[in-house]
C-alpha cells in the first residue's frame, strides 16, 4: 500500500450528514479503527469508477428521480422510478442469492442480509418523502456493502495457509494498535496501517518512505438536514460505528438520538373521545390509562348471550351484511362465534383502539354519496397513514372514531363559500394527527383526480373494486394488530435487531413476504385467504410460528408438529380452527374488542 489515510482516533462525533451517510467516521467511506466486533469492516469495498457494475452502491438519487403518488392527499409522497433503482435492485438480489446458498450462516450475517433487503424492498414498495427515500438508498447501499465485506472477510481470513497473500487495494483497510490484528489482516492480504504507541525512531529501523498522511477529500461533511444532531461523542472503535447501522423505517427513526427502543408496557392506548382528543406529538404521550395486560381465562360461547357492554349498538363478533362486504373465511367466522361475550366489557379507557380504521365503518352509512366519500378519502389517506404506521412512538390507536369520519367524508360546512376556509377547517383535523411529520404545505383537500392503489388507477369506485378495497383493509389490520400483539409478548428491548428479526418472521405469513403493505391485488386468494386449505399450510406453518413465541400459547400448538401439504384435508382444518381460535382469543383477552382478522378474497 504507497497511501496512508488520515486515521480517525480519539473522540469523534457521529452525525448524520446531507448526503445521508456519516463523514468520515462512516466505516463505509474511509477506514475505522479495527475492532473485534465489526471486524469485517475492514474488507468493505472501496468506491469504484462510475462506469463499474458496482457504481450503483454510491449512486445518489435526484429530484428527478422520485414520482409522486397521485391523487395522494399528501403531496410530499412517492416512491422512486423503477428505472432508477433497478441498478442497486439487481445488486441486492444477487447478493442475496450468494448469501441464501451459504450454508453454515452465521447470525451477523443473517441480519445484515435482513438490513440489506428489508430497506430494498422499502424502497420499491413503500410510499415515503424523496427524504426518506434518499436515506433509505443509503441503508441499502450500506447493508449490500457490509454484507459483501462480511463475506469477505471470512473468504480472506480462512484462505491464510502460512504465506502472506497479495494486497486487496480494492477493500478499505483498518487501523490498529494490536500487532496481532495487523500481522492478521497483512496476512490476509488486507490493507492495514500500525498506530505504533512508542513513535521513537531506532538505529536499526529502516524507513522506507516518509509520507503525510492523506485526508478526506470526496466525503460529505456538510450538516444534515435537521441540523446534524450528534448521535454519539465519545472514543472510536465499536460504539460510534453501532451509531452509524441504525435500522430504521423513516429518517425520524434514524436521525433520532437515543435510537428509539420499542418497549409497549401494558398494552396499547384506547381510542378517545372527539372532546378528548388533543393530538398526537411523534414522542409524546397520550393521557390514557393503557389497556391491561392480563390473560382472562377465554371460554366457550356457543349459547351465551353477549352482554348489553359487549355490544354498544354493534356486536363486531358478527358479520356486517353489505353487498360489498367479502366473505368470511369459515375458520375465523367460527373462531369469532365461539368467543365468550357474556360478560361485562372493559371500560372504555382499556379498550385498544385500531390500527387501520374498522373496514365496516366505510360500509355503514346510509347514503351511497357519503360511503363512496369515505372510501375514496381513504385512499388518498392511506399512504399518508402507512407512512404514520411506521413511526413507532406514535400512538395511532388513540385517534377517535369521530375523527375518522369527519375526515374521510370529506370538506363540509357547505355554507362557507370560502374555500380556503374550508382547506383551513380541513387541515385543521389532519393536522392533529398528521401534523408532526407533515407541513401544511405538503397536504391538499382539493385532490379530485385519480388515485393510484395497489397497482390499480381508481377514478370511482365500483362494487367490484369497493369489495377489494375492503378486503385490503381487512388484510392490512390483519397484519397490524399481529405485529402489536407480538411486540407486546415478545419484547425485542434487549435485542438491537430484534425487530429487524420479527418483521422477517411475520413477513413469512403473507405473500411475497411483503408486512407493512400490498403492493398489487393478487389475481385469487393467497396466504391465509387461499381458498384451497392445502395452499394456506405456508402461511399456517409461519403463523404458528409466530404465535408458539407467545407466553400463554398451548402445547396443542407449540408443540405440534408443523403444517405440511402432505397432511389430509381434514387434519389441516382441525389445526387451523385450534391455531385461529387461539389468536382470536388471546386478541381479545389483551384488547378488549374483536379483531380485524383476514377474509375470503372478492373474485
Amino acid at each position: 500500500i504507497d497511501y496512508v489515510p488520515s486515521p480517525q482516533v480519539g473522540i469523534v462525533q457521529v452525525s448524520l450528514r446531507s448526503d445521508y451517510r456519516y463523514g468520515v467516521v462512516d466505516p463505509i467511506q474511509w477506514p475505522q479503527i479495527f475492532t473485534k466486533e465489526f471486524d469485517y469492516l475492514c474488507a468493505v469495498m472501496r468506491p469504484t469508477t462510475p462506469d463499474s457494475r458496482y457504481a450503483p452502491l454510491w449512486w445518489t438519487p435526484a429530484q428527478s428521480d422520485f414520482v409522486l403518488l397521485e391523487g395522494s392527499l399528501f403531496t410530499c409522497l412517492g416512491l422512486l422510478k423503477p428505472d432508477a433503482l433497478r441498478p442497486l435492485s439487481d445488486l441486492v438480489g444477487e447478493l442475496s442469492s450468494s448469501i441464501q446458498a451459504v450454508s453454515d450462516r452465521t447470525a451477523t450475517l443473517a441480519w445484515l442480509h435482513l438490513g440489506m433487503t428489508h430497506a430494498r424492498d422499502r424502497l420499491k414498495y413503500f410510499p415515503c418523502t424523496f427524504r426518506d427515500a434518499a436515506l433509505q438508498v443509503r441503508e441499502t447501499q450500506r447493508y449490500w456493502l457490509m454484507s459483501q465485506a462480511y463475506m469477505e472477510y471470512q473468504k480472506y481470513t480462512d484462505a491464510f495457509v502460512g504465506s502472506p497473500q497479495p494486497v486487496h487495494r480494492e477493500l478499505m483497510g483498518a487501523f490498529s494498535t494490536n500487532p496481532v490484528h495487523v500481522q492478521n489482516l497483512f496476512n490476509a492480504g488486507i490493507p492495514v496501517w500500525f498506530i505504533r504507541s512508542d513513535v521513537s525512531i531506532m538505529q536499526d529501523t529502516r524507513t522506507t518512505a516518509t509520507v503525510i498522511p492523506d485526508k478526506p477529500s470526496e466525503i460529505c461533511m456538510d450538516t444534515g438536514p435537521d441540523g446534524g444532531i450528534v448521535l454519539y461523542t465519545g472514543l472510536a472503535g465499536a460504539e460510534h460505528i453501532v451509531q452509524t447501522v441504525r435500522f430504521g423505517e423513516t429518517y425520524l427513526d434514524v436521525s433520532r438520538a437515543p435510537l428509539l427502543v420499542i418497549d409497549i408496557e401494558g398494552g396499547y392506548p384506547a381510542q378517545r373521545s372527539a372532546k378528548d382528543y388533543k393530538g398526537i406529538l411523534v414522542g409524546g404521550k397520550i393521557p390514557t390509562a393503557p389497556a391491561t395486560s392480563s390473560v382472562p381465562v377465554v371460554t366457550s360461547a356457543q349459547d351465551a348471550r353477549p352482554h348489553a357492554s359487549q355490544v354498544r349498538g354493534v356486536n363486531k363478533f358478527e358479520h356486517f351484511e353489505h353487498a360489498s362486504m367479502p366473505p368470511e373465511l369459515s375458520t375465523w367466522q367460527d373462531a369469532f362465534r365461539s368467543v365468550d361475550l357474556s360478560k361485562p366489557a372493559r371500560p372504555n379507557p382499556e379498550i385498544w383502539g385500531y390500527w387501520i380504521p374498522e373496514p365496516a365503518l366505510l360500509l355503514r352509512p346510509k347514503t351511497e354519496d357519503r360511503r363512496d366519500r369515505y372510501i375514496m378519502t381513504w385512499l388518498r389517506l392511506r399512504a399518508g397513514w402507512l407512512y404514520l404506521l411506521r413511526l413507532l412512538d406514535v400512538p395511532v390507536t388513540s385517534v377517535p372514531t369521530q375523527w375518522w369520519r369527519d375526515v374521510l367524508f370529506g370538506p363540509t360546512g357547505r355554507t362557507d363559500r370560502d374555500a380556503s376556509t374550508l382547506n383551513t377547517k380541513r387541515w385543521e383535523q389532519i393536522k392533529k394527527v398528521f401534523g408532526t411529520i407533515f407541513e401544511e404545505a405538503h397536504f391538499d383537500s382539493n385532490q379530485s383526480g385519480p388515485i393510484w392503489w395497489c397497482g390499480h388507477r381508481v377514478r370511482n369506485v365500483d362494487a367490484k373494486l369497493r369489495s377489494k378495497i375492503i378486503w385490503e383493509m381487512f388484510d392490512l389490520g390483519f397484519r397490524y394488530e399481529l405485529l402489536a400483539l407480538d411486540r407486546l409478548f415478545v419484547p425485542s428491548r434487549k435485542d438491537p435487531h430484534g425487530e429487524k428479526k420479527r418483521v422477517d418472521m411475520l413477513a413469512a405469513v403473507f405473500p411475497g413476504h411483503h408486512l407493512y403493505s400490498i403492493p398489487e391485488l393478487p389475481d385469487e386468494g393467497a396466504g391465509l385467504s387461499a381458498r384451497v386449505p392445502h395452499r394456506r399450510v405456508p402461511s399456517l406453518e409461519a403463523f404458528r410460528r409466530v404465535v408458539s413465541r407467545w407466553p400463554s400459547c398451548p402445547a396443542s400448538i407449540h408443540e405440534s408438529p408443523p403444517f405440511a401439504i402432505t397432511m389430509s384435508h381434514e387434519e389441516i382444518l382441525t389445526r387451523e380452527k385450534v391455531l385461529v381460535k387461539y389468536y382470536v382469543d388471546t386478541f381479545f383477552a389483551q384488547s378488549g374488542r374483536a379483531p380485524i382478522v383476514p377474509h375470503e378474497y372478492p373474485m
